[in-house]
């Protein structure tokens, strides 16, 4: 059975670290008047958005994920007029989650619990699932509200995001959890990973230089079919512009065989003169595949824009 990916109105770019709708700051030279405005648009907004939370959500999350969009809101309202204030945590659903910055958790959180993008169904209420590229751990506290009894088994090449990972897998007791601070390459051995220096945990880092500008660090690749010597229920990955090879070297190890849903963001025009959307769709194809594409409403289709796609593939 394939995923199923229920759209929404909340998220902004993942790859423009997402801003929710803010109001201006009470700095000089900002007339009282313009400020007002800005909060009423901005409570306008805020509003809408809780109403989509309820009207689009589970029934039974209904109340407490309106109401996790409105605390969420309130906080950046709060940061916007005072930029000094800084938050970092979140309840979300019973679970305490930690981040770099409050953007960033916000985005991944209407990214994963509100538009459910890494939905899937499984007969099994223990469900082997990989999550490449698991950044803080926000997909495996929606993996184990879906599946409490799910084995997991994450990879975070960052080392800084690792260690919070860790840290959010720890503070909330989760079992069954499976932790690897390594990338995912075609072949073993030490890689370049670029890093934002200024918003760890963004979800920009990336084994492809195009993706962010400065000095990499160093980190253990490793391809993914050495883990996988079972079937696997459902795979998300999201490890922005390394997805083709790993998929290729999967085929290759026959191990794509063993996989039976997945997600993938596909990462179209991280070099604006590269196009390799059709060679990906063709190897899930070969595979046994087949597959959904769903791209962002927001997402412009200018000539050589970047897009991310999200596939979701199931077995025929």
């Amino acid at each position: 059975m394939s995923a199923s990916a229920p759209s929404s109105n909340l998220a902004q770019p993942a790859e423009a670290t997402a801003q929710a709708p803010l109001v201006a700051s009470p700095g000089r030279g900002v007339p009282a008047l313009v400020r007002a405005r800005n909060a009423v648009a901005f409570a306008a907004r805020a509003f809408g958005d809780v109403l989509h939370a309820f009207h689009h959500s589970r029934r039974a999350e209904r109340w407490a994920l309106a109401l996790l969009v409105l605390r969420m809101r309130k906080k950046q309202f709060l940061m916007k007029l005072s930029p000094g204030r800084r938050f970092v945590k979140e309840n979300v659903l019973g679970f305490s989650v930690e981040a770099f910055d409050y953007q960033s958790l916000s985005f991944f959180v209407e990214e994963i619990f509100l538009r459910r993008d890494y939905e899937f169904s499984c007969e099994a209420s223990n469900p082997l699932v990989f999550d490449c590229g698991s950044n803080i751990g926000v997909a495996l506290f929606f993996f184990k509200r879906l599946y409490p009894a799910a084995r997991l088994v994450a990879f975070e090449p960052s080392k800084q995001t690792f260690e919070m990972l860790s840290r959010n897998v720890e503070v909330n007791r989760l079992t069954g959890v499976e932790l690897h601070n390594l990338a995912l390459t075609a072949a073993e051995g030490p890689v370049a990973l670029f890093e934002s220096s200024t918003q760890p945990g963004s979800g920009w880092n990336s084994l492809r230089q195009p993706r962010l500008e400065g000095k990499p660090q160093i980190v253990n690749g490793v391809p993914l079919s050495n883990f996988i010597t079972e079937p696997v229920d459902f795979l998300k990955m999201d490890i922005e512009g390394a997805e083709v090879e790993v998929l290729e070297e999967l085929a290759r190890s026959g191990r794509l065989a063993q996989i039976r849903q997945m997600v993938v963001e596909y990462h179209h025009h991280i070099n604006p003169r590269e196009d390799a959307l059709s060679h990906t769709l063709r190897l899930l194809e070969d595979n046994g595949f087949g597959y959904q594409i769903r791209t962002m409403p927001w997402q412009t289709s200018a000539r050589e824009s970047f897009q991310d796609l999200l596939i979701y593939a199931y077995r025929k």
